[in-house]
């Protein structure tokens, strides 16, 4: 698939960029104030922004727009920020943000004295991130009041030095509340991890092997060389039946390249793990974040390396 700009959204941030597709909206977030655009997904119409710098409701330090999507009880849309500058989780109507009804205020997230390295998702009844040092997943279940942490599971076939489990586990995730399931693809593995909300691990889909990850760390003196290996899903999205993950199935340096044509891809999964389609993106493009938009038969992608318009919109079948 080719990829066309589109002039209608513009983002124009240096990193930190995120993108989700709720109902009919199209919400980008930025690293520059304000730090969230919402627009049609139906005529690319810009509907408004919100999310200025502050300490105070609905104002932000360092956003991050989770895909984590929920519905209230009068079945509004909620979607998910958590702010790593100031430990706060906000959930909220999309529309009172855009109207700025009422402020919104949000919730601080208690971890202990751990670091929160990685938000993922938040319920009801537990909370699934990743703390500095300690395994895979960290998770807090609310209901019973107590904290567990997933180790670095599935094990690999070879062995590795503690400092290198998190970067090579560190991992994209999606969460599928009604299936009570989480979907974990850690980059610099060619797999799909399936849990259970509680943490247990249940199985992997294989689509790549593990060889030349274990070539480049047994036969490298240099402790970093781990980075030369090809990165796979560095990015996901769920909707309804299926998981998207985008691939760069090249190492970071190739797949961020303007020199090197790579054509990353878009991996699609159900949620029993069975691999459903896989689409190329065959026009070289860096992809940094995506969103799917099924309604519409469309990915849109946040592509920093264009010159000019730097949103990008494939349409796929």
């Amino acid at each position: 698939m080719v990829g066309e700009a589109s002039a209608a959204i513009d983002i124009y941030s240096q990193g930190n960029v995120n993108l989700l597709v709720i109902d009919t909206f199209l919400i980008v977030q930025r690293k520059e104030e304000p730090f969230f655009k919402v627009y049609s997904t139906a005529s690319f119409g810009f509907i408004g922004s919100f999310g200025f710098s502050g300490d105070g409701p609905s104002e932000f330090r360092s956003p991050y727009l989770s895909k984590q999507v929920r519905y209230d009880e009068e079945g509004f849309p909620l979607i998910t920020i958590y702010d790593y500058g100031l430990f706060r989780l906000t959930q909220a109507r999309i529309h009172q943000l855009i109207l700025n009804n009422g402020l919104i205020q949000g919730e601080n997230l208690n971890v202990g004295n751990r670091v929160l390295q990685h938000f993922y998702y938040k319920g009801d009844d537990v909370l699934w991130s990743t703390v500095e040092n300690e395994g895979r997943f960290f998770i807090q279940n609310f209901h019973e009041g107590k904290s567990s942490v997933v180790p670095y599971l599935p094990a690999l076939g070879f062995s590795i030095k503690d400092e290198l489990q998190y970067p090579i586990y560190r991992s994209a995730v999606v969460v599928n509340e009604k299936l009570g399931l989480v979907a974990a693809a850690p980059m610099l593995l060619g797999q799909l991890d399936f849990f259970e909300m509680n943490g247990r691990y249940l199985r992997s889909t294989y689509f790549e092997s593990s060889d030349q990850l274990r070539s480049l760390i047994e036969n490298s003196d240099n402790p970093m060389s781990f980075w030369d290996a090809k990165m796979y899903l560095v990015d996901m999205d769920a909707k309804g039946e299926y998981i998207y993950g985008l691939s760069y199935d090249n190492p970071y340096a190739a797949a961020r390249s303007p020199d090197i044509a790579t054509n990353s891809k878009i991996l699609v999964f159900d949620w029993k793990g069975n691999p459903v389609q896989e689409m190329i993106l065959d026009d070289g493009r860096f992809i940094q974040s995506f969103a799917v938009d099924e309604k519409n038969g469309r990915i849109y992608a946040y592509c920093p390396n264009e010159k000019e318009n730097n949103l990008v919109v494939y349409q796929y079948p």
